[in-house]
């Protein structure tokens, strides 16, 4: 196939994709990288024929189009196989095969096609489909007749279509014809592209020592994706838990309708005549239990799309971190003297800063000293202590709190006040966060909800997070200095636990007293550390 746009012979690089949602089956990106340049060799002789763009991508459509079931073949030149294997662990795949009379001879018409193809079958815009169909064809070089790959990678019907002989794409077109089948991966069952493998550490390391930018302008348009791609998952989380708990809430009502009959018949005097009703049931309570099990299994796939959703916020935070470095070295390169200028601009304002906060520190701090007076150690450990402030030259006590039963053995101070926890005087089983005034220690503030009387109270970004106390457990807390109970874990916490802050995360011990990780956004479970 000879075209007006002729290409010889190029040496390709790889950018990242820009993918956009699909309809069910999508292709799975994480299996379409590459770590090193693949070269294409191209028919390099006259042009005979010359079809347009149009007529191009127009193959790839109509191999769409004419695609009914497994297999179809366009006027013998191109095949495409849909290769899906239900109930599949391992990838299933749509394979294009470029047959013996095919005339196509350039790695750009080969795109067009298979950008033609992706446009027609799973909804991508052109510009993303040949991105995609790029990456497609690197792929497939990289593999090239590597079954012990396909293999380990592919479904029994996948591998049905391949060999050694044909698998993949050779690098000169004079092995295509008849010697060249595509393998497009397709995730299982997905409705979406996977964007987090085609941008892990392998593709972005590629992406940097191969473009002038590191890779800086894609990387921003592929984080764009993610972020879109997220929205969609919120909302389609959002929209299977609503239905979840509204399949749920007929489950109830069906399961007391059907106690009620059960009651009923219990009451029918003749033998025969309540056996027979209760066979009547039989059918109820069948649908019923599949009901139940059908609901367990949606609330099992919630708790994964949880996850997943939380992971991948997780991972834009990273990669935009990431992004920010490289933008930075990049004005370094391009500037290094106006760069060299902005970090010792930096470094003042940070080093002015530390400093601010540090005249802040002491001039509440200044000539006194907090101190938590034990009066008495009560049973389980609670203490009854009075919070004093001492000068620390005269070592005389100058402030004495009139607030009663603080019970904790730790307080936070910063310029909004002291906070401790009291013990409810009206409620012996509960304790409230307390503020108390920095230089009188009178009480401004008490809080409303019940917290463990011996956790930490540590500060982070205007928040006090402390163990709250709840009837089926204790949970990591987070209040304003309202007092207000702002967001509460979505797992439970030891509540002797040790907490330590990282970034966006915080490390916590759960209620088996494992060490997890919680998202510091929300507080939300990201994942277990396994010794």
């Amino acid at each position: 196939m000879k075209t007006m746009y002729y290409i010889k012979k190029v040496k390709f690089i790889a950018v990242l994709l820009i993918p956009v949602s699909l309809i069910s089956q999508t292709v799975n990106v994480d299996e379409i990288k590459t770590t090193a340049p693949v070269e294409f060799e191209d028919y390099s002789g006259a042009n005979k024929i010359v079809n347009t763009h149009e007529e191009i991508i127009g193959i790839g459509k109509s191999l769409k189009q004419g695609l009914k079931g497994e297999k179809y073949n366009w006027m013998n030149l191109y095949t495409i196989v849909h290769a899906i294997e239900p109930k599949n662990d391992k990838l299933n795949a749509d394979i294009f095969i470029i047959e013996k009379a095919a005339t196509v001879d350039t790695i750009y018409n080969v795109r067009r096609i298979l950008s033609g193809y992706l446009q027609e079958a799973y909804g991508y815009s052109y510009e993303d489909a040949f991105t995609l169909a790029t990456f497609i064809t690197y792929y497939n070089a990289v593999y090239r007749g590597n079954m012990e790959y396909f293999e380990k990678k592919y479904s029994k019907k996948v591998l049905s279509y391949l060999s050694a002989h044909d698998a993949g794409l050779a690098r000169s077109y004079k092995e295509w014809h008849g010697k060249s089948h595509v393998v497009i991966p397709l995730s299982n069952g997905n409705s979406r592209l996977d964007t987090s493998n085609i941008t892990d550490k392998n593709v972005i390391s590629n992406l940097k020592n191969t473009e002038g930018d590191r890779g800086v302008a894609d990387r921003k348009k592929i984080v764009a994706v993610k972020k879109d791609d997220l929205k969609k998952d919120q909302k389609e989380l959002a929209k299977k838990t609503e239905d979840t708990k509204k399949k749920e809430k007929e489950i109830v009502k069906k399961e007391v309708e059907l106690n009620k009959k059960k009651a009923e018949i219990e009451k029918i005097p003749d033998k025969d005549a309540k056996e027979a009703a209760k066979k009547e049931l039989v059918s109820e309570e069948k649908a019923l239990e599949n009901d139940k099990k059908d609901l367990n299994k949606n609330k099992e796939e919630i708790k994964k799309d949880e996850q997943a959703v939380k992971a991948k916020e997780a991972e834009i935070k990273e990669d935009e971190k990431e992004i920010k470095k490289d933008e930075n070295l990049n004005e370094l390169e391009k500037n290094p003297k106006q760069a060299v200028q902005e970090l010792e601009e930096t470094k003042k304002e940070l080093k002015n800063t530390q400093e601010e906060l540090k005249k802040e520190k002491d001039s509440i701090m200044k000539d006194k000293l907090y101190y938590l007076k034990v009066i008495k150690w009560e049973i389980d450990g609670h203490y009854d202590n009075d919070l004093i402030i001492i000068d620390p030259k005269t070592r005389k006590v100058i402030v004495r709190s009139p607030v009663e039963r603080i019970d904790c053995s730790k307080y936070l101070l910063n310029e909004k006040g002291v906070v401790v926890i009291l013990h409810n005087e009206s409620k012996p089983t509960v304790h409230n966060l307390a503020l108390l005034d920095k230089d009188n220690l009178t009480l401004i503030k008490k809080g409303e909800d019940d917290v463990f009387w011996r956790s930490f109270i540590e500060d982070r970004d205007g928040f006090i997070y402390v163990i709250v106390s709840q009837p089926d457990g204790n949970y990591l807390g987070r209040f304003t200095y309202d007092l207000k109970l702002e967001k509460v874990s979505s797992v439970k916490m030891d509540r002797d636990s040790f907490i330590s802050f990282f970034e966006d995360t915080i490390y916590i011990n759960r209620s088996d007293k494992n060490i997890i990780v919680l998202d510091k956004k929300d507080l939300s479970f990201v994942e277990e550390i396994k010794p």
